[in-house]
């Protein structure tokens, strides 16, 4: 459950942050609140997906286009994870079983952005 912010919908099931129109390395600063299940598992994670988004509409297209995936398993060592990360990107997006592996596992998959 992601919180609303005060002039929307109380919940959500997904976040959205802005970036500055044609900046190749943006910045992240939107703050993001998550109702946590009381009890977590080594399957609980968040997912992050990155969206190349057009400003102009043709004809059969999509605005948004996605361009990345990566994800933040929630527990380490059975303590929350906190901190600043650097985690790699991956072009594809990731199998089923993608929340019991470590982002930080070297794939073919993985291009890392920084």
């Amino acid at each position: 459950v992601i919180f609303g912010k005060s002039s929307c919908a109380d919940f959500y099931k997904e976040a959205y942050t802005a970036v500055v129109y044609h900046n190749r390395s943006p910045d992240f600063h939107d703050e993001v609140k998550i109702k946590l299940p009381a009890s977590l598992s080594d399957h609980h994670h968040i997912l992050f997906t990155f969206y190349h988004v057009s400003c102009q509409q043709k004809q059969n297209t999509p605005l948004e286009t996605p361009v990345g995936y990566t994800w933040i398993p929630m527990l380490q060592n059975g303590r929350l994870r906190t901190g600043h990360f650097c985690l790699p990107v991956s072009l594809e997006k990731p199998p089923q079983s993608y929340s019991v592996l470590s982002p930080d596992v070297r794939s073919d998959i993985f291009a890392c952005y920084f």
